[in-house]
């Protein structure tokens, strides 16, 4: 369980939880009120990820999911039983699912468009999780209707296994599955370089508490950094992707500039990693504003350095003079 919840915000088919459970309602209570009270619950769900999101986002197959939810209960609210009989939810919200993971899957510049307006890049994390629930659904609507027209009429013991108990035990298969993709890839990401990009002005340094998934979680370090992928060869590029990502919190135009390569150890004795470190020049402290982020001058973290990243200490040197340096001159 405890290793299920570390990799929980990089498993995407958990966004078929409210499905699973809606699915699994449906086997005791009336269709239509579970249909609704999933949706809404779904809906919530959904904006407070984006009020208070993780580190991967947007999680797509959750956003697919709670659409089917939504969707369904609009046809269920409007046509009561004659376009969503009574017993048929579990299904319909599995065929409907699969429209949507398929659809990505074949077009997914759509999909990269619009989040891109948000300043939102989709994570190779959804297209993993989007092609195993495609998989598994597709496999068992295909079986379904294989059977279907071979032995129809079903039985109704075989008919409710087929339309009510099998999507949401695929469902789980996927998550499970899904699960074990990320954790028997997760050592090969510690393996890869790092981009860290180091929000600089007056001589200070920018830091803010590390994320609680990632490593040495809660000490302070540059707020900017991500895996450099084998495909980005332009670091340079990169580094701009990057901050770009986060320009919700940065005001201005100012383009990070590459300023230091070293090698450090993981603090949890893995093999050490490549670090490519950039300097974002600012030039005043008004411009970035983290949530919970500050300046802090190199002799406060020298003095105060037990609670700083093992990253930031080994960089505090080069970062002092680069920081000065750009207070001289800027």
């Amino acid at each position: 369980m405890k290793s299920l919840l570390e990799y929980k915000n990089l498993i995407m088919s958990t966004g078929l939880i409210p499905t699973i459970v809606c699915m699994i309602l449906c086997i005791f209570f009336s269709d239509a009120y579970v249909l609704y009270a999933c949706s809404l619950a779904g809906l919530l769900y959904v904006l407070y990820r984006l009020a208070k999101p993780p580190i991967y986002r947007p999680n797509l197959v959750l956003l697919h999911a709670t659409l089917a939810l939504v969707v369904c209960s609009v046809i269920k609210l409007i046509s009561g039983d004659s376009l969503i009989p009574d017993r048929t939810v579990p299904i319909i919200l599995e065929i409907i699912i699969l429209s949507f993971s398929l659809f990505y899957l074949i077009e997914p510049i759509v999909y990269n468009k619009i989040f891109s307006f948000f300043n939102y890049k989709i994570s190779i994390l959804n297209c993993w999780s989007t092609r195993i629930i495609a998989i598994f659904s597709g496999i068992h609507l295909f079986i379904l209707c294989i059977i279907y027209l071979l032995f129809n009429p079903l039985s109704y013991p075989v008919l409710y296994i087929l339309t009510h108990i099998l999507p949401p035990l695929i469902y789980i298969i996927s998550i499970a599955i899904n699960y074990i993709l990320v954790k028997s890839i997760g050592t090969s990401y510690q393996r890869m370089p790092f981009l860290r990009i180091a929000p600089i002005c007056n001589g200070k340094i920018y830091v803010l508490p590390r994320n609680t998934h990632s490593e040495e979680p809660g000490k302070l370090d540059i707020p900017m950094e991500d895996y450099i992928y084998a495909c980005k060869t332009d670091t340079d590029k990169y580094a701009k992707e990057i901050e770009k990502k986060y320009s919700r919190y940065i005001d201005g135009n100012t383009l990070p500039r590459f300023s230091l390569k070293h090698i450090i150890s993981s603090s949890k004795g893995a093999s050490s990693k490549t670090v490519l470190l950039y300097i974002l020049p600012l030039d005043n402290e008004n411009q970035i504003h983290f949530e919970g982020g500050k300046f802090v001058s190199p002799e406060e973290i020298e003095a105060d350095e037990h609670n700083y990243s093992s990253f930031l200490k080994e960089e505090i040197e080069h970062l002092d003079v680069v920081a000065q340096m750009w207070k001289e001159f800027k």
